[in-house]
C-alpha cells in the first residue's frame, strides 16, 4: 500500500482512529490516576529506596570452606524469603508507627541477594521521597532483631553469631519509580492510533470486498418488473428513424436474386 491510499484511507475512516486513540489514552491515565475522595489523585509505584548489606559470620575460618561455599550459594536465598515475609512486614509497620500497613510494606519490599557474596540489597518504597529511606531502615531494623531473635533462641554466642551489615544505607529517591505520567499517556495513544489504523484497514478491505461483490451482474437488483430487475426498453426503428427489417430474408433483393440463379442452374 502506498502512501496516497493510506491517506485516503485515513480519510474515509479517521473517526474510528480517533476514537481507538481516545480510549488508548483514558486507560493510560488510569495507569496514572485513580480516583479518591477529593478527585483524581496520582497514583504512582511509589518513591524506592535501597540498602545494601552483608550477612557475616565471623567465627567460621578458613577451616571450613566447604561449608562457607555452601552458606554463600544457599543462605541469601533463604534470607530473601524470610525479610520480603509478612513476619518483616509487621516488625517494620509497628517501627513506623502503622504509617504503612503491613501490606503495603511488603507489596513494595524486594531483596536482591549479590551471586556468590554474602551482599544483600534490600528495597522497599514509600508514597513520598522522605518516606522511603524509612521505610527501607524499617525493614533492615526489623530482619536484624529477626536474625538476633532466632539465635538468642538457639543460644548461637560469640564468634559463631551471624551479623548483618549495612554497606550503604538508604537514600532519598530523586524521583518515583516507574514510567512518568507523560510516558504512560504517549504510551497508550501510540497503541489506540495502532490498534485504530489496524481497525480502519481492517473495515476498509470489508467494504471493498462488499462493493466488489454488489457489482457482479447476477448480484444487481433494479426495481421495476417485480422480479427485482427492470425491462430494458427496445426502441422500434420506425422511431428511430431507421427502416425496419425485413420479417424473413425471402423479402429481400438478395434473397430473390439467389433464388432465380438456382432455378436457372437446375434447368441447364
Amino acid at each position: 500500500m502506498n502512501l496516497a491510499e493510506l491517506i485516503r484511507v485515513i480519510g474515509r475512516r479517521w473517526l474510528v482512529i480517533v476514537i481507538f486513540t481516545l480510549i488508548g489514552i483514558f486507560f493510560s491515565a488510569l495507569a496514572v490516576y485513580k480516583p479518591g475522595s477529593g478527585g483524581l489523585e496520582a497514583r504512582n509505584s511509589g518513591y524506592c529506596s535501597t540498602a545494601s548489606t552483608m550477612i557475616d559470620q565471623p567465627g567460621v575460618g578458613g577451616a571450613a570452606a566447604g561449608a562457607v561455599l555452601a552458606r554463600l550459594l544457599a543462605v541469601p536465598q533463604t534470607y530473601k524469603i524470610v525479610i520480603e515475609s509478612s513476619e518483616i512486614s509487621v516488625r517494620a509497620s509497628e517501627l513506623l508507627d502503622g504509617k504503612y500497613t503491613p501490606k503495603e510494606i511488603e507489596s513494595t519490599t524486594n531483596v536482591e541477594p549479590i551471586l556468590l557474596t554474602q551482599v544483600m540489597k534490600i528495597k522497599a518504597c514509600g508514597d513520598t521521597p522522605a518516606d522511603a529511606p524509612l521505610v527501607t531502615d524499617a525493614v533492615v531494623v526489623s530482619f536484624r532483631d529477626w536474625l538476633n531473635e532466632r539465635q538468642d533462641q538457639h543460644n548461637v554466642l560469640g564468634p559463631n553469631r551471624i551479623l548483618l551489615t549495612v554497606l550503604s544505607a538508604p537514600q532519598v529517591p530523586d524521583g518515583p519509580s516507574g514510567f512518568p505520567a507523560w510516558m504512560w499517556v504517549f504510551l497508550g495513544a501510540f497503541l489506540g492510533v495502532t490498534f485504530g489504523l489496524i481497525t480502519a484497514f481492517g473495515v476498509e478491505s470489508l467494504a471493498r470486498e462488499e462493493d466488489i461483490v454488489a457489482a457482479k451482474p447476477q448480484n444487481v437488483r433494479r426495481a421495476g418488473n417485480g422480479n427485482g430487475f427492470q425491462d430494458l426498453a427496445v426502441t422500434p426503428p420506425a422511431a428511430a428513424g431507421m427502416e425496419p427489417l425485413p420479417d424473413t430474408l425471402t423479402d429481400t433483393p438478395v434473397a430473390e436474386e439467389a433464388a432465380s440463379s438456382a432455378d436457372g442452374w437446375g434447368k441447364e
